[in-house]
């Protein structure tokens, strides 16, 4: 057995995972990727931010930084897949730069019908060392539009808009007609843990909305291998006439042709 199918098969054993077809829903897709994160147009209100930035460690690459950096493969991986399904049939929104803001995406989920496939190509976090009374799901979560400005300077923002987008806001949403998540971001599968409950953290928030299945990264991910690998996702997906985990497996082994280092390939995974 070689490397690839031993990482399957040892992660697949321990998220217990089991090939189902995707159920169409609505057509409805939305996109995010190529954010500003110092987009500050409706920024309003500052409180003190409460979690200690500067003092605990920060699990973002895909650039690493008291700043969040600009992701150009997430702007192309975003463009490209936008074109895939809407060539497909899909009803494709796609938000770059400011668009994706945390207010915007909240709004987008207080629909009738939440997007049937949301993906988002951005920066995550998860703050391993902030206070322990703090609650589990505030310590992780997604960097959208605008949120440089309350990340570097300590505060929060409330209102209409910060660009920090916690595990705990994300648990809040209706994503109940969310088939598919696609978290593609460092860590995006990180988070605390707590005994038998388990893991803390995006994964668990968008179970909790309602997403059926989810794609996201158990280490740092590279951002051109990213963006390759999940534009060979979709069109394989797109082939497998919806057989989400055939389509995620076959772009791996694709990309591990030109990264043979499973660090380019193995770290993103599907659970249910």
């Amino acid at each position: 057995m070689d490397s690839f199918e031993l990482i399957n098969q040892v992660v697949r054993n321990l998220t217990l995972i089991e090939e189902t077809d995707f159920k169409m829903k609505n057509n409805n897709a939305l996109i995010l990727g190529g954010l500003n994160y110092d987009y500050s147009d409706s920024i309003k209100n500052k409180e003190n931010w409460p979690y200690g930035i500067a003092e605990v460690s920060v699990h973002n690459t895909r650039g690493k930084s008291n700043q969040w950096m600009y992701l150009p493969g997430t702007k192309e991986e975003a463009e490209n897949i936008h074109r895939k399904l809407l060539n497909s049939g899909f009803e494709s929104n796609l938000w770059c730069e400011g668009m994706a803001t945390e207010f915007n995406f909240k709004q987008q989920c207080k629909k009738e019908y939440s997007p049937i496939i949301i993906h988002i190509a951005t920066h995550a976090f998860y703050l391993s060392e902030s206070n322990e009374a703090l609650h589990p799901l505030m310590k992780s979560g997604l960097i959208l539009a605008g949120a440089n400005s309350a990340w570097s300077s300590n505060v929060a923002i409330t209102g209409s808009d910060n660009g920090i987008l916690t595990s705990y806001e994300i648990a809040q949403l209706n994503l109940s007609s969310t088939e598919l998540v696609i978290l593609s971001a460092c860590n995006s599968g990180i988070g605390d843990i707590k005994g038998s409950e388990g893991i803390y953290g995006l994964q668990r928030a968008f179970k909790i909305a309602g997403v059926k299945y989810i794609i996201m990264s158990l280490w740092p991910v590279p951002d051109k291998a990213t963006n390759e690998l999940m534009t060979l996702f979709y069109e394989f997906w797109m082939e497998d006439k919806h057989n989400i985990r055939t389509a995620l497996t076959k772009a791996q082994k694709q990309i591990r042709i030109k990264y043979p280092d499973p660090y380019y390939w193995a770290g993103f995974e599907l659970v249910e």
